[in-house]
């Protein structure tokens, strides 16, 4: 271990959301979640 704390986020901007979800979805079923600060 490094001693560090990892702080790194997952952020999906809504027009990524928006353009997987016309183009049919994730090919493997994966749903992007909705984020929220709370929940980070």
């Amino acid at each position: 271990m490094s001693g560090k704390i990892d702080v790194h986020h997952h952020y999906y901007p809504p027009t990524f959301t928006a353009a997987l979800k016309r183009a049919g979805g994730d090919p493997s079923g994966w749903i992007v979640p909705t984020w929220t600060l709370e929940a980070d």
